[in-house]
């Protein structure tokens, strides 16, 4: 359930960017973050410089910004008025190792960070929001998985950022000690599937297996959230045929691989006619356990069963990730 607080810093985010009404926005374009979505490197997105004069926009004397937030609680950032610069997560660790006094501790609860920085005796209370369809606000474009962080003084937004996280690419897989084990090898489209896709679909492919054949050992050997679940109730869930179609938008941090899953299921209504099979889109994200990437973040994306538009969007991407690895079921891909 939605916080007074929490709702009503939605209402004004989306007052003060896209002046439509707040809960049709929150089923279109975005959601209250959770904290594995934060965790990560970041990059202010610049300001429309038609918006750069309202405070709430503008970033100051150093527009150029770079942040970090650790699974530790910690957060370091870097900030220049040199458009030049490139910052770098290897820059932004270096902070975190070698400046403990430009440290700050941060704790994440129900899409509210607190940001406590050294020396100031206020900390800061943010909300944040994840965009999860592509759109326009403030005149700028916004993507999925982009970060929006309102600064909340006393119930009002003061301030936002709009923030985009850094990628790095698989320059070292295949290399020594490179957690990215798999090489990048040509698509059926003409285009590249990176070593980072390929360890995710590495990963995937057996946990899909794994929940269509009920073998609850794998499906939490896979998602480490799931070992508190009874294996009955694994066994028990209505569902079948577990289909991963392709991913997009993969990204690597260094730490973390994250990507959209495309994937289809059926699910069993005992009575009904023909096959009832939904498909459908989630953000997933893979971290190392022991040596092996396992799930440790599933964040299923909006879905609206009686919307055309959704349908058409879906298995547009559908068709696209087939004609790319060549097979519409990833488990029959002969890039594993």
């Amino acid at each position: 359930m939605l916080s007074l607080r929490r709702l009503f810093l939605l209402v004004l985010l989306v007052i003060n960017l896209v002046a439509v009404p707040v809960m049709a926005e929150e089923a279109s374009i975005g959601q209250f973050a959770q904290r594995p979505q934060l965790i990560g490197y970041w990059e202010l997105v610049p300001t429309n410089p038609d918006m750069a004069k309202v405070s709430k926009f503008d970033p100051g004397p150093l527009p150029y910004q770079w942040f970090a937030f650790y699974d530790s609680g910690q957060m370091v950032s870097i900030k220049t008025d040199d458009p030049l610069r490139k910052v770098t997560p290897k820059d932004l660790d270096n902070v975190l190792k070698k400046s403990p006094d430009q440290v700050a501790a941060f704790s994440f609860k129900n899409g509210f960070i607190t940001i406590s920085e050294q020396g100031s005796a206020t900390p800061e209370l943010w909300g944040v929001n994840v965009i999860t369809k592509k759109v326009l606000l403030a005149k700028v474009e916004h993507l999925p998985g982009d970060l929006i962080m309102s600064l909340d003084s006393g119930g009002k937004v003061t301030f936002y950022r709009h923030l985009r996280r850094v990628v790095l690419t698989d320059y070292d897989a295949g290399k020594r000690g490179s957690p990215i084990k798999s090489l990048p090898i040509a698509a059926k489209d003409g285009q590249t599937v990176s070593g980072a896709e390929r360890e995710i679909i590495r990963t995937l492919v057996p946990y899909f297996t794994a929940i269509s054949e009920k073998d609850t050992a794998a499906m939490k050997r896979i998602f480490p959230d799931l070992r508190s679940v009874p294996d009955d109730r694994l066994r028990s869930l209505p569902v079948k045929n577990y289909t991963l179609h392709g991913l997009e938008d993969v990204t690597y941090d260094g730490s973390r691989l994250r990507a959209v899953a495309i994937y289809s299921f059926e699910i069993e209504k005992p009575g009904t006619i023909g096959r009832n099979i939904a498909t459908i889109s989630a953000d997933i994200h893979l971290a190392l356990e022991n040596g092996s990437w396992v799930i440790v973040g599933w964040f299923q994306r909006g879905s609206d069963s009686s919307d055309m538009e959704y349908f058409q969007d879906i298995f547009s991407r559908q068709e696209k990730a087939e004609k790319r690895y060549g097979t519409a079921n990833l488990a029959k891909w002969d890039g594993l």
